[in-house]
């Protein structure tokens, strides 16, 4: 396999079916790259070959092939005369004289092959951001070139249960999507003292933020759109019912839970070594800023839960507080309050 060759298999697992129209032509360019760049390699093997036979083989156009061989006279390693490939072509045949190396099979080093394989299980953890068995074939092939070195790759073994599970309940859901059906399912919110819950839901997307997938739906019972995270869907079925069309929804990939829409906002002041923990908030936008003749690290945050924010505040109550609203702060006194008094025998 040509190292361009190589490089277009892998560029391939990173290209989502779905693609905005600038990244498809992104993707068009590097198409063509590589088309051309995998002539070296075919005539360098076919000295002396047709440009006829030759895309009898590769399946293209004579003019086509024509056009790329052109091209390759601008291709090299570097823009010198003696940096650049050199071949003998007419339409009766081609030779490849100096390929610069791009006709040589793709070596990695140790440290390459490390960074590929952490990356490949990276997109293995994210269900439905590729073809997850393209994926697996091309971490197995690379683990089998390590041998012995694979072992020093971080979490390079890792059961993909989860993963798997999540990729038979994407699967479901998109049936139901080509269908135009509903689906029904128990759903584990995120409060783990709570009971699954089961909803009825018309899919409209699946999307990944954050390492997660989600399920976008219009649920009737609520009359608007909710986000489902694809982990906590279980036991997921087609509906008999035809999905709601939902023409009017428009979605945000910058901003896919909403959180610029959130009216009410509540400001917290961090502590300095605590700082990072206001990257643990989704939504959450924060600067240095003076308070009270300090300086503090400032951070804006949507109310999209308040008994969650109420309970974060509580949780982390020596390294971050709240100012505002004062709807807020009351919450925060009222369970604080509620928690001593189990402990005073109140």
């Amino acid at each position: 396999m040509s190292s361009l060759m190589f490089v277009h298999y892998y560029s391939v697992l990173l290209i989502p079916a779905k693609r905005e129209k600038t990244v498809a032509k992104s993707y068009k360019k590097l198409e063509d790259l590589v088309r051309m760049l995998n002539l070296i390699p075919y005539f360098k093997a076919h000295p002396g070959r047709s440009v006829m036979e030759a895309a009898a083989d590769l399946g293209m156009q004579n003019k086509q092939l024509l056009e790329d061989l052109n091209s390759l006279f601008c291709c090299g390693p570097g823009s010198l005369p003696d940096e650049l490939v050199d071949m003998d072509s007419s339409f009766r045949a081609v030779e490849i004289i100096n390929s610069q190396g791009m006709d040589q099979p793709l070596r990695l080093t140790q440290t390459e092959a490390g960074a590929l394989l952490l990356s490949l299980e990276y997109l293995e953890s994210v269900p439905g951001l590729v073809d997850a068995s393209a994926v697996r074939s091309a971490a197995h092939k690379l683990r089998q070139a390590m041998g012995d070195d694979v072992s020093g790759v971080f979490d390079t073994k890792i059961a993909t249960d989860t993963s798997t599970e999540i990729e038979k309940t994407m699967g479901t859901i998109q049936e139901a999507m080509m269908e135009h059906k509903q689906i029904i399912f128990d759903y584990l919110p995120a409060d783990q003292s709570k009971e699954k819950k089961q909803r009825v839901v018309s899919p409209i997307r699946i999307f990944t933020h954050d390492l997660h997938s989600y399920l976008c739906a219009w649920e009737d019972s609520v009359a608007d759109t909710r986000n489902f995270r694809l982990d906590r869907i279980h036991h997921v079925e087609i509906s008999d019912d035809k999905a709601k069309n939902s023409s009017d929804f428009n979605f945000d990939d910058s901003d896919p839970f909403g959180y610029a829409a959130v009216a009410t906002q509540a400001t917290l002041i961090f502590h300095d070594h605590a700082v990072w923990l206001a990257d643990t908030i989704p939504g959450a936008f924060g600067n240095w800023e003076r308070y009270q003749g300090k300086q503090c690290y400032v951070v804006q945050v949507p109310i999209i839960s308040q008994q969650w924010l109420v309970q974060f505040l509580l949780s982390n109550a020596k390294d971050v507080y709240a100012i505002e609203p004062s709807s807020l702060l009351d919450a925060v006194r009222k369970q604080a309050h509620q928690g001593l008094a189990a402990y005073n025998g109140a």
